[in-house]
C-alpha cells in the first residue's frame, strides 16, 4: 500500500489543489440542488415530479456540452504541459462552438413542443402539464450557460480549478435564493409555484455568465485570444473531431441511458420517481470527492503526457495512485449514504411510503458506491486523460445499454418488480464496467500524447 501511494513531493498538494475545489463546487451544487427538491416537495409530490423529467430531458443535452467540455480538456490539459496557449484558445472556441450550435437547437424545440419531450420520461397527466409549463421557462437558461461551462472547464484543465467553485457557488446561492422569492411569493413577488423555480434558474444564469465575462475579460493567468478562438484551424478541427466526438457520445449515450432509468421508475409510480429524484440528489452529494479526484486525474495525466518529462511507467504509476484514492473515496460514501438512508429521507415532505421507498434506493447506491466512484475516475480521468477517448467510451457505456437499461425495462414494465428489485442491474453495471475498466488501464495502452508540435494555420 506505501509503495502504491508514494509519489514524489508535491504530488498530493497538487491532487487536492484541483480537487478539492471540483469537490466543493459540486457539493455545493448538489446540496443546493437538494434545497430545491425540499422547497418544490413543500408544494408537492406532483411538483419534485414535473421538475424531474423536465431536468432529465436537459440532463442529456447538458451531458453533451460536458462532453464537447471532456473532450477539449483532453487536448487543453496536454498543450496547456507544452505551453501552446495560442491552440488552448482555439480548442475553446471549437468546444463552444460546438456547444452553443447544440444546446440552442434543443432549447427551441423544447420551448415549441414541451410535451413531447416531456411524455418521454413520464405518462402521469399531471407531472405533463406541470412538466411542460415548467420546461418553457427553464429552456432559456440552458444556452445562457454554455460560455461559463466551456470557459470554466478549460480553466479547470489548466489546473484553475477554484474558478468554478467561485463561479458555480455565486450562482447557485443566487438561484436558491430567487428560488425561495418566486416559488412562495416572497418580498413581493408573485407566488409562481415550479415555474418560479424555472424562472430563478434562467436568472442565476445570467448573473453566473456576467460573472464570467468580467474574469474573461480582467483575469491574468490565461488571455483567451479571441482570434484563435475564431479561427481554430483544419489540423485542429479534425484533431478535436477524432478526440472530443468519442467523448461526446460517451456522455450523450450515456445520460441518454441514464435518464431513460426514470423514464422507467416514472412508468412505476408518482411515488417511485419523486423518491428517486430524492435519493439522486443524496446520492450525488456522496459521490462529490469522486468528482474532484476524476477531474484532477484527468488534468494531471494530461499535463504529464504533454509536458513530455514522464516516462509510461511514471504515468502508469500516477494514475494507480489516483484510482486507489477513488476506491477509499467509495469506501466512505458507502458509509455515508447507508446514514443518510436513516437519518436524511425524514426530513423531506413527502408522504411516509415514498420516503420509505426512497430509504431503500439509497441503500441500492450504497451498494454501488465503491465501483462507481472508481470507474468515475477510471473513465473520466486515467482513460480520457490519456487521450484513449474511444475506449473510454465503450467502457462507460456497453453495461449500461447492454444489460441494466434491458433489464431494468423487462423486471420494472413488464414484470412489475418492486422497486428495489428493479435496481439491482444498477449495480450490477458499476461491476462489470469495473472489471472492463480494470482490463484496459493494466494494458497500458492509454497512455498517449496527442499533440502536436505546431499548430499554426
Amino acid at each position: 500500500m506505501q509503495k502504491l501511494l508514494a509519489q514524489p513531493k508535491g504530488f498530493y498538494r497538487n491532487m487536492l489543489t484541483i480537487a478539492l475545489p471540483i469537490a466543493l463546487q459540486n457539493l455545493i451544487n448538489f446540496s443546493l440542488s437538494l434545497a430545491d427538491t425540499m422547497m418544490l416537495g413543500m408544494v408537492g409530490q406532483n411538483e419534485i415530479a414535473g421538475a424531474s423529467v423536465v431536468n432529465s430531458s436537459f440532463f442529456v443535452i447538458m451531458l453533451m456540452v460536458f462532453g464537447f467540455q471532456s473532450g477539449a480538456s483532453v487536448l487543453i490539459s496536454q498543450y496547456y504541459g507544452k505551453k501552446d496557449m495560442k491552440t488552448v484558445s482555439r480548442v475553446i472556441g471549437l468546444s463552444f462552438f460546438a456547444a452553443f450550435s447544440i444546446v440552442t437547437v434543443f432549447s427551441v424545440v423544447a420551448m415549441a413542443a414541451p410535451g413531447f419531450l416531456v411524455r418521454i420520461f413520464t405518462n402521469d397527466p399531471i407531472a405533463i402539464e406541470l412538466g411542460k409549463r415548467y420546461m418553457r421557462v427553464v429552456a432559456l437558461a440552458y444556452p445562457i450557460n454554455i460560455f461559463t461551462q466551456v470557459y470554466v472547464g478549460a480553466h479547470r484543465s489548466m489546473g484553475n480549478a477554484k474558478l468554478g467553485l467561485y463561479i458555480y457557488s455565486s450562482a447557485m446561492v443566487v438561484n436558491t435564493f430567487l428560488n425561495w422569492v418566486f416559488i412562495f411569493g416572497h418580498l413581493g413577488a408573485p407566488k409562481m409555484g415550479m415555474e418560479g423555480a424555472a424562472v430563478a434558474t434562467v436568472l442565476a444564469r445570467i448573473v453566473e455568465l456576467i460573472i464570467t465575462i468580467f474574469y474573461c475579460r480582467f483575469n491574468k493567468r490565461f488571455h483567451l485570444d479571441l482570434k484563435e478562438a475564431l479561427h481554430p484551424g483544419k489540423q485542429l478541427t479534425a484533431d478535436f473531431i477524432r478526440y472530443a466526438t468519442p467523448v461526446v457520445l460517451n456522455e450523450t449515450l450515456w445520460g441518454l441511458g441514464t435518464s431513460l432509468l426514470p423514464a422507467i421508475y416514472g412508468r412505476m409510480g408518482t411515488d417511485i420517481l419523486a423518491a428517486v429524484t430524492v435519493s439522486r440528489n443524496i446520492e450525488s452529494i456522496a459521490n462529490v470527492f469522486s468528482f474532484g479526484v476524476a477531474g484532477a486525474a484527468a488534468v494531471i495525466i494530461g499535463t504529464q503526457l504533454g509536458e513530455g518529462k514522464s516516462g509510461r511507467e511514471e504515468v502508469y504509476h500516477t494514475a494507480k495512485t489516483l484510482l486507489a484514492i477513488s476506491a477509499f473515496s467509495g469506501v466512505i460514501s458507502c458509509l455515508g449514504l447507508l446514514a443518510a438512508a436513516k437519518f436524511v429521507t425524514p426530513w423531506f415532505s413527502l408522504p411516509q411510503a415514498t420516503k420509505v421507498i426512497g430509504a431503500g434506493i439509497i441503500v441500492f447506491y450504497a451498494m454501488r458506491s465503491i465501483p462507481a466512484q472508481f470507474n468515475t475516475t477510471c473513465v473520466v480521468g486515467v482513460l480520457r486523460g490519456g487521450g484513449d477517448t474511444r475506449v473510454a467510451m465503450l467502457v462507460d457505456i456497453s453495461a449500461l445499454w447492454l444489460a441494466n437499461l434491458p433489464v431494468s425495462a423487462l423486471l420494472g414494465l413488464w414484470l412489475k418488480m418492486p422497486i428495489q428489485v428493479v435496481l439491482l442491474p444498477c449495480v450490477l453495471e458499476e461491476c462489470v464496467k469495473m472489471a472492463l475498466g480494470l482490463h484496459r488501464f493494466r494494458s497500458k495502452a492509454w497512455i498517449n500524447d496527442i499533440t502536436r508540435e505546431a499548430q499554426e494555420e
